[in-house]
């Protein structure tokens, strides 16, 4: 932000086409077979906007976006209908943040951000012991929690006299942000329907009909770690990489009425790099290239189909183009490899044991922009 010298406002939307299909293996004790084709197609729309105020080396910024997000929807006739038929698990944050420039090289940031966090499972219930069909459990809830962020920025090109040392000026500049974990605690009453008379009665005996679900969920603490360079003219590479304490996603605190429990999970750290390269081809136009990894949050053998995540691997084409110093439009296709998302859960008396994985299982998303200058 520190490096604007007037207000901007950035509208962005990212248009993704998700594929895949869960396919169940030889060990699947559980009848119905493959899930349905998870063909999605969703825009998920981001608001951005920096501006100088109050002083020369202060900006302010204000953002809206959605930073994470996951889901499934296998059918309703599959397999694993017992243990998931969908589900998703959604985060919007409202950012409010600010830079503050100490000196010609160094830059500090934080910021406040409120997240909304929205989660919906849906599964059968096996009332084959009561010679009934199934009936199915939908368990929709929502919540709010407050977090923020911390950043550093130091522009090494201000600290050495690279047209001393080489005869050019190199722009080059380094950044790191840390954001701990947000807590929030999300609640609400899961519905029932068609749930036989004996299942009815033990849920009704044990206190679980009609009571209220509050869970408190994790958004983890992540370090970032970024660095922008042009080692030549018209060319300019920028490379990130970030560390998300997953640990802290899958420790999570249930309480149904007087009742709490904690589960945990084995999520493990995540880690992400990806590297990109901007090429000016004249003044209004650069051409840009890009490519990525997300590691796997967890291990197959662990790996849950409420939140089936595997590593990803996506490779990006895009441009920008500036036809007026105040406006800019900006647009990139990309390709995501997000994996087989193998899966072995614990074999129930009700839902079986479902072996499987997902094939295709691909994205393709196309980012869209604009930017104004004012």
């Amino acid at each position: 932000m520190i490096l604007l010298d007037r207000p901007e406002f950035v509208l962005d939307t990212l248009l993704v086409n998700s594929r895949s299909k869960f396919k169940v293996s030889n060990g699947t004790t559980a009848t119905g077979g493959d899930a349905d084709s998870n063909n999605n197609f969703f825009a998920i729309p981001s608001l951005f906007f920096v501006t100088p105020a109050l002083h020369e080396r202060l900006r302010f910024g204000l953002s809206l976006n959605v930073p994470s997000g996951i889901g499934s929807d296998y059918g309703n006739d599959w397999a694993g209908r017992y243990v998931a038929t969908e589900s998703s698990l959604v985060y919007v944050a409202l950012n409010g943040s600010m830079a503050v420039r100490v000196n010609d090289w160094l830059t500090l940031g934080g910021g406040l951000q409120i997240l909304y966090t929205e989660s919906t499972s849906k599964a059968k219930i096996n009332n084959l012991l009561e010679g009934l069909p199934d009936g199915e459990v939908k368990y929709e809830a929502s919540g709010i929690g407050i977090g923020g962020v911390v950043s550093v920025l130091v522009e090494v090109d201000q600290l050495i006299d690279f047209e001393k040392l080489i005869g050019r000026d190199v722009p080059l500049r380094v950044g790191l942000t840390y954001r701990p974990k947000t807590d929030t605690d999300i609640d609400g009453v899961p519905e029932l329907k068609g749930v036989g008379p004996l299942l009815g009665a033990a849920l009704i005996a044990n206190g679980l009909v009609a009571k209220k679900v509050e869970i408190e969920t994790t958004s983890p603490q992540r370090v970032g770690f970024g660095i922008y360079a042009e080692p030549i003219e018209r060319l300019s590479v920028t490379f990130d990489f970030l560390w998300v304490d997953m640990e802290q996603f899958g420790s999570v605190n249930v309480s149904v009425s007087n009742f709490s429990t904690t589960t945990t999970s084995n999520y493990r750290d995540m880690y992400a790099a990806s590297i990109s390269l901007g090429w000016e081809l004249t003044k209004e136009v650069q051409l840009l290239v890009g490519a990525g990894y997300l590691s796997s949050a967890i291990a197959d053998s662990k790996r849950s189909l409420s939140f089936p995540l595997d590593r990803i691997y996506v490779v990006g084409v895009g441009a920008k183009y500036r036809p007026r110093d105040w406006f800019e439009l900006f647009g990139a296709f990309n390709y995501y490899d997000t994996g087989d998302s193998r899966v072995d859960t614990e074999p129930t008396a009700r839902s079986g044991r479902i072996i499987g994985e997902s094939s295709p299982h691909y994205a393709l998303g196309l980012d869209i922009g604009m930017t104004f200058r004012f």
